[in-house]
């Protein structure tokens, strides 16, 4: 049965009392069809970075990955929103160095390290914070590579550019919508990005399970990467990570900002996708624990595994010297 209208709800309460409520539109797709779905689907959200595994597959589909013969990490990293950690910068500087490039050809921008530790030891030391330090800096080492592969211009982030018309097209094919009507807006990393319902964002999360034809071994070769390198997907203490550990990487795991979630699960071909009425990523990442806890059939979270690796898996609120003084209440409506 299809469940709509209300949304999921996430509420902080401090003491007895509500203090913080998150509304969370949601959907659930398996074979094609919406199986569960809560508040408004209908409506058209940016999947922000959840739409990173149809740009890699894009890499991947094209001859690029083969001809400079990219191996799965470098695939996870295409997909990729890196928390900066030495593993993740080093690991696109020497990939940038292997195409012939160097970091000034990421357009990207730059920002802090997600990881504190990362960022701190920069500035203890007088680096500066640069692209490669961008969590999307593989995506864009990905998209260099199928630029170089092509012998395309180096705008490689520009909306008309080839290699922006190539992941608009498998991505429409996967999503089953047409990404050249769209809404569309840049990222915060540069690159268009593309309004879509979360009814579509799901169908393309799904069908990388059971892909269109002559897209099987790309969807595959995803997969797999997505699957071996859950510490390249996002990092430390992030939600991703900690939630691909804690299922063996049965479930894989998708972050997007502004509160997009997504989430897929190979082995049934299910995708699930949230978005976070107010932008909340808290919101959205207690919600998926507890919708994937509560699936029939869903591959089992190992508490243990997911509170080593996610400071947030208790659902406690604690002050500072550790108290519990509230906690986060996930309420799914039948």
């Amino acid at each position: 049965m299809i469940r709509s209208g209300r949304p999921i709800t996430v509420t902080y309460s401090r003491g007895e009392h509500p203090e913080s409520t998150h509304d969370i539109h949601g959907v659930i797709v398996r074979g094609g069809t919406v199986i569960d779905a809560w508040g408004d689907i209908d409506a058209r959200y940016f999947p922000r970075s959840a739409f990173k595994p149809f740009q890699a597959l894009a890499v991947i589909q094209s001859g690029a990955a083969d001809a400079h013969g990219l191996q799965p990490r470098h695939l996870a990293l295409s997909m990729a929103s890196h928390s900066g950690e030495p593993k993740h910068t080093e690991a696109v500087m020497a990939w940038l160095e292997a195409i012939g490039l160097d970091e000034a050809a990421l357009h990207c921008g730059s920002h802090r390290p997600f990881a504190e530790a990362a960022g701190d030891d920069l500035i203890r030391t007088g680096q500066p914070f640069t692209a490669r330090h961008h969590n999307c800096s593989g995506k864009h080492t990905g998209m260099l590579t199928l630029m170089r592969h092509r012998d395309l211009p180096a705008d490689y982030e520009t909306y008309e550019h080839p290699v922006q018309v190539a992941i608009r097209d498998i991505a429409s094919r996967f999503m089953g919508c047409d990404l050249d009507q769209a809404p569309w807006g840049y990222d915060g990393c540069a690159v268009p990005n593309y309004a879509v319902t979360l009814t579509a964002l799901a169908t393309g999360y799904a069908n990388l399970t059971t892909p269109p034809d002559g897209y099987g071994d790309a969807a595959s070769r995803l997969l797999a990467a997505w699957a071996a390198h859950p510490d390249l997907v996002a990092g430390s203490n992030r939600f991703d990570t900690a939630l691909m550990l804690a299922t063996g990487s049965r479930v894989l795991s998708k972050q997007g900002a502004e509160g997009v979630q997504g989430a897929l699960i190979p082995e049934t071909g299910t995708a699930i996708v949230l978005k976070s009425a107010d932008g909340s990523q808290r919101g959205t990442e207690q919600a998926m624990r507890t919708l994937i806890e509560r699936l029939e059939d869903a591959p089992t979270i190992d508490a243990a595994v997911l509170s080593e690796h996610w400071p947030a898996a208790s659902g406690n609120i604690t002050n500072a010297r550790g108290d519990v003084i509230g906690r986060v209440v996930v309420d799914i409506p039948n």
